[in-house]
């Protein structure tokens, strides 16, 4: 028996190991692609309810200040303690349940189960905000088992006074360190899927040279290529040394849309372009889509040939997009949310500095939105605030910052505005907008709004100081009846100025 008599069985064998091991690695890869979807959309889902934790932490002060402003006994009393038990009620089951994990309540209002996350800085979070509710918890039971006495209530106001900041500080870094870890977990499993596909594609050179090794004729050899190329889950190509196609597999010409004697009259060039991003996939019907390629020469009858495995990343791309849209933007109205806002504030602050220029901060909230929700439902609701959104939006200049601030508040940074004569102008003209019916399914609903405003450097002296000041003066104007309230410090002058109707 010859020597390769002897060695055509050791090939074939080898040659099936070398196959067994490449399908395996190319379903690995699959999963690792599936689990990274899914990681994206668990993580998507986890840092906005963290988000939505800050929001709640300030809107249990809100409401106990509401309260405190409030008559015992009245319908508005009722109203904000209703409030304040739903929110204090909701901060605590999220929070729980980001912690021990089981069902969390989303944004959606839908049920989302989570699972522990054993991270030792989460922990030190997690146990610092039990810590600063630690008094706020019997006073809360004790407030939504019934007592409602002024005392109660002064003593709500005084402990979430003392730990307002606090809270909010430990629910920005609640959100900061699931982003972080969410980031950290990507990139364990790209490196993993991008260690996966080099063996797959050191593996698949491997079974190349097993082919030529056993087969002298090239055509058979070809066939056997073939076919197993089609048999894969990836999309792969085999081009010679100047680009042009030499052989496609099954999924890369039903990913291009070519027929496989179209498509081995086209070159490397005709299929994909560079782009800022990386590389852009062009299809027979002209559509383009975002690719990775992974190639790898290798030698066939003393030919340089190229392998190219071309990864569809569209869908990647999409989800990370989604991903940064819901950690920046509020998820209904498509405004910039409080992280934006906050970073944006501090920079306008900074320009403003060093500029020499004036900015106005708008604080404002909408009144009768709460009747709208109660009446026609939170369907209604949430067109009217989108709505009023986008009004908002295409009123406003470009330069000027438009924020969510939670439920139906929103905020406006305007920079470069000259006092009090041009933020007039402008509370008037966002009056206007406001107060204009707005047309849903043939409900003509009206609403008005109460607007605090702040302006940078005088009266108010920093970033956190225009925040609270044009807040306060939100709620001034609220329970004067005023349209709208500026931040006044000298007590000789109006702390209540009204647009005059």
């Amino acid at each position: 028996m010859s020597p390769l008599s002897l060695q055509q069985p050791n090939n074939r064998r080898s040659l099936f190991i070398a196959i067994c091991v490449f399908l395996l690695l190319d379903f690995a890869i699959l999963g690792i692609n599936l689990k990274i979807t899914q990681e994206v959309e668990s993580d998507a889902i986890a840092i906005n309810i963290a988000g939505r934790q800050r929001m709640l932490s300030q809107k249990l002060t809100k409401s106990v200040l509401q309260l405190h402003y409030s008559q015992p006994g009245t319908d508005e009393f009722k109203q904000y303690r209703q409030e304040f038990i739903d929110v204090f009620q909701m901060f605590s089951a999220t929070l729980d349940g980001l912690k021990h994990g089981g069902t969390i309540i989303d944004t959606r209002g839908q049920l989302v189960r989570f699972t522990v996350r054993d991270d030792s800085q989460l922990e030190k979070i997690f146990a610092l905000a039990e810590q600063e509710l630690s008094p706020l918890i019997p006073l809360a039971q004790r407030f939504i088992q019934g007592n409602q006495s002024a005392a109660t209530v002064e003593a709500l106001k005084t402990v979430l006074e003392a730990r307002n900041n606090s809270l909010l500080t430990l629910m920005n870094s609640l959100t900061t360190r699931i982003e972080e870890m969410s980031r950290q977990k990507i990139e364990r499993l790209r490196a993993a899927q991008l260690v996966t596909f080099l063996l797959a594609l050191f593996n698949f050179a491997h079974i190349i040279w097993l082919f030529r090794r056993t087969s002298l004729a090239s055509s058979q050899l070809i066939n056997h290529l073939s076919d197993l190329l089609d048999n894969t889950s990836s999309c792969l190509l085999i081009s010679d040394r100047h680009g042009r196609i030499r052989m496609a597999n099954a999924l890369a010409r039903e990913t291009f849309g070519y027929k496989i004697a179209e498509i081995t009259a086209l070159t490397h060039q005709d299929l994909f372009q560079p782009s800022e991003g990386g590389c852009i996939g062009v299809k027979a019907d002209g559509k383009r889509f975002a690719v990775e390629l992974h190639e790898k020469q290798f030698q066939l009858d003393d030919r340089v040939l190229r392998l190219t495995t071309v990864i569809d990343i569209s869908h990647h791309r999409d989800k990370e997009r989604q991903l940064a849209e819901l950690a920046n933007h509020d998820a209904l109205t498509g405004l910039a949310n409080r992280r934006v806002f906050y970073d944006r504030l501090v920079l306008e602050v900074a320009h403003a500095d060093r500029n020499g220029n004036r900015l106005a901060l708008f604080f404002i909230d909408l009144n009768g939105f709460k009747p709208v929700n109660d009446t026609h439902g939170h369907e209604v609701g949430d067109k009217l605030l989108i709505t009023l959104a986008g009004r908002l939006k295409d009123g406003m200049r470009s330069t000027d910052t438009i924020a969510r601030y939670g439920g139906d508040e929103f905020v406006i940074i305007a920079p470069a505005v000259n006092g009090t004569i041009d933020s007039t102008k402008i509370v008037e003209h966002l009056q206007k907008l406001i107060q204009q019916p707005v047309i849903i399914d043939d409900l003509g609903i009206n609403v008005s709004a109460s607007i605090g405003i702040a302006l940078y450097p005088n009266p108010c002296s920093s970033s956190e100081e225009l925040i609270a000041e044009a807040d306060a003066a939100m709620y001034r104007a609220k329970q004067s009846g005023a349209p709208y309230c500026y931040v006044v410090h000298d007590s000789t002058e109006n702390a209540n100025e009204q647009v005059k109707t």
